[in-house]
Formats: structure tokens, C-alpha cells, sequence
């Protein structure tokens, strides 16, 4: 309660400092911005060279000493409140004793602090060329932009969500730049060593990244080169051993409970996947490899067959085309039935801590607002728990 608290005063007055293109824990933002973010760039900036950096154990490593000069430059000058997070970071862990360094995992404060910390870290890479300050005013982007080409900066963009960032770069030559000064600027000014095994440097056009559970690749489409996203391989073993799970919960237990957690289950895995382009294929090889363990453990407990009169969000948000089991007078969502959903960049308009900001939300709201209304006057409830999500 007191770390909530203290993040509800802290963070009104650290996030106008912060980096534009950092989206880890913060109001508003979310990993699909980042997704965004990375795509924008491969496909407008033809960026295809991404610096991987993997920072050993970050959150086990924060320098407290450094942390509270940071909380200082950004803002954060009461003594007191220093002295209050002071003690939150050093709190005594069961069986370890007082931490020397980093920053509880699990607690609310956290991630706050985390983005401090390297807010340093973001600055000084957008800095480098992103924000670099000309001596010379100019009428246009691209007029500062051609300014800045014909000088020997490091042409980079920094995409970073909560630990987990990327330098997006136009050639090989400056992501080898790129990779050794961000490993030098975290050894010598914050106190932070990399993974070697994990940080690397990859062409896009030739091999893929990794991003947020999320593959990227820069194909070629025409003259130019597109991000093509996908699922990480281990994580769509580690769905598959998930779903396998609940599907024998049901077995074993077919009640509206089980069937609303494995139905939740999949609808939050196509919210999230949804943004990769080869969403539809993934899904659907996972639905294919899935389906005989699902049709033969719920044989004795559902029905396999075409949904007749679903409830309105299964019609609205799923294909009627698609056989699905029925069992205990509730549709299961089908896994393989998704499809590509466009991921927008966030809006710098919109914000929590300023009037236009917020207006900004509200009228965003509206049109969502009335067309959930609308949806919730339609929708049928059950007298029972029958597992309808409106």
C-alpha cells in the first residue's frame, strides 16, 4: 500500500522526462507500441541491422547508490521520500539477508525505478542521433535530417520495453559501433554487464530477431523490405503445454469454471499475438497439432460441431465457419481462429497528467463506450455461470 502510494506522486513527475520510445510499464503504453514502433521503422526507415543487447539479470543488479542520483536529476529532491525508497530497496529478503543492489521484483515500485534507472541510458542513445542538437536552425525533419547524414554520428533508433530494448540501424558497420558503445555506457556509467551469449547484432534480411514473445524478419515485398512478425517457437510449445493442461482440467472436471478459464485462456492469447502478421498461420498449425488431443479428451464430456446461435461476442469475434466443441451448453473458442490485427503507434497526445491529454482519452473513449453499451443491451446472460463474456 505504501509503494502505491509513493508511485502515484512519483511517477506524474518522472514520466514527463521520460524517453519517448520507452513503453514498459507505463501508462498508456503497451508492448504492442513497441511492436509498432520496430515495424514502422523496418518498413518507412528501411532498417534492417538490429543491435540486441541483453542486460545479466538487470532487475538482481541496480546500482542503489546511482539509482538515487537519478531519482535526484529527474526530479525527485525530498530527502525523505529518498530516504523512504531508500529503505523499500534495501528491505531484508528471507534467507538472503539486506540486498547491496537491485531492485525488488514483485514490487509495485519496481518497474517505476526500473525506468530510472535507465532513463540514462535512453537519452544518451536518442542523443546520439535521434535528438542530436544542431548548431544551425532548419524549416524540416528532413532538412535536420540531411544535416545530421552528412556527419559521422551513429544513425540509430532505440526501441525499449521495461529491460528489453533494440538499436534499429541502416548497416552492419554502425550496428558494430552501435553494440560496443551502448556495452561501454552500461559497464562504465551504469554499473550493468550484458550477456555475450544473448547480444548480438542481426541483418533482418537474413536471419530473425526476437522481441516480446514476438519473431521479426524484413522481407522483401517489391523494391522495398516489410516486417513479417510471428510467434517465438518456444512460445508456442509452451501454449501448446498450457492448453493441453486446461483441456485435461475439463476432462476431468467439465464445469463453467473450467471452461471459462480455458476460454479466457485462448482470447487473451489472440489479443496479444493478434499484431504479428503470420498470426493466422501460427494459430492454425497450433489448432491442427492440438485438435486430436482435443477431440479425443472431450469426446466423452462434448460435442465437435458447427457453433448454432453463439452468444454475440462468439459472433462477433470469431468465424461461424469454424467447428468448435460444445460442452456444458458453452462454445469453446477455437484457438486456430484469429486474424492479423494492425498495430498502431502510440499517440504522444494522448496523457494521464495533462488537460489536453486526458480530453484526448475521453474522446477516444466515446465511439468504444457506446458501441460496448450497444453490445451489452444485446448480449444474453445466463441465470447460471455459463461462462458468457460480454
Amino acid at each position: 500500500m505504501i509503494q502505491q502510494c509513493f508511485k502515484q506522486v512519483l511517477e506524474p513527475i518522472v514520466e514527463s522526462p521520460f524517453f519517448k520510445h520507452s513503453y514498459g510499464f507505463r501508462p498508456l503504453r503497451s508492448a504492442h507500441h513497441a511492436m509498432a514502433r520496430i515495424q514502422f521503422l523496418i518498413n518507412h526507415s528501411q532498417l534492417h541491422y538490429v543491435v540486441d543487447v541483453d542486460i545479466k539479470s538487470f532487475f538482481d543488479n541496480v546500482n542503489h547508490r546511482l539509482l538515487k542520483k537519478q531519482l535526484w536529476n529527474i526530479g525527485i529532491q525530498d530527502r525523505k521520500v529518498l530516504a523512504c525508497i531508500s529503505k523499500m530497496i534495501t528491505s531484508e529478503i528471507d534467507g538472503e539477508g539486506v540486498p547491496d543492489k537491485g531492485s525488488p521484483q514483485g514490487g509495485i515500485l519496481s518497474p517505476l525505478l526500473s525506468n530510472v534507472g535507465l532513463n540514462d541510458l535512453d537519452q544518451w542513445v536518442a542523443d546520439q542521433w535521434e535528438v542530436f542538437p544542431l548548431k544551425k536552425s532548419y524549416s524540416s525533419d528532413d532538412a535536420r535530417r540531411r544535416a545530421r547524414k552528412q556527419t559521422n554520428l551513429k544513425k540509430g533508433y532505440l526501441v525499449r520495453y521495461a529491460d528489453d530494448f533494440k538499436i534499429l540501424c541502416r548497416d552492419g558497420k554502425t550496428a558494430q559501433r552501435w553494440y560496443h558503445a551502448v556495452r561501454l555506457y552500461l559497464k562504465e556509467r551504469l554499473k550493468l554487464d550484458i550477456s555475450p551469449e544473448k547480444s548480438q547484432i542481426v541483418n533482418l534480411r537474413k536471419r530473425e530477431s526476437e522481441f516480446l514473445g514476438f519473431t521479426i524478419r524484413a522481407n522483401k515485398k517489391g523494391k522495398k523490405r516489410v516486417a513479417h512478425t510471428g510467434v517465438i517457437s518456444s512460445k508456442s510449445e509452451k501454449i501448446k503445454q498450457e492448453a493441453k493442461k486446461l483441456i485435461r482440467r475439463m476432462k476431468a472436471s467439465p464445469s463453467a469454471e473450467n471452461i471459462h478459464r480455458y476460454n479466457s485462456f485462448v482470447l487473451g492469447l489472440h489479443q496479444y499475438f493478434k499484431r504479428a502478421t503470420h498470426v493466422t498461420l501460427v494459430f492454425s498449425r497450433l489448432a491442427y497439432d492440438l485438435k486430436p488431443f482435443l477431440v479425443n479428451r472431450l469426446r466423452s464430456v462434448g460435442t465437435l460441431k458447427h457453433p448454432f446461435q453463439p452468444p454475440p461476442f462468439y459472433k462477433r469475434t470469431f468465424s461461424l465457419g469454424t467447428k468448435t466443441i460444445y460442452i456444458n451448453g458453452t462454445y469453446l473458442f477455437p484457438i486456430g481462429n484469429v486474424k492479423t490485427y494492425n498495430a498502431m503507434n502510440f499517440s504522444s497526445k494522448l496523457s494521464l497528467y495533462t488537460k489536453k491529454g486526458r480530453e484526448q482519452i475521453h474522446k477516444s473513449l466515446r465511439p468504444d463506450i457506446q458501441k460496448e453499451i450497444g453490445h451489452l443491451i444485446n448480449e444474453v446472460f445466463s441465470t447460471e455461470s455459463k461462462c458468457r463474456i460480454s
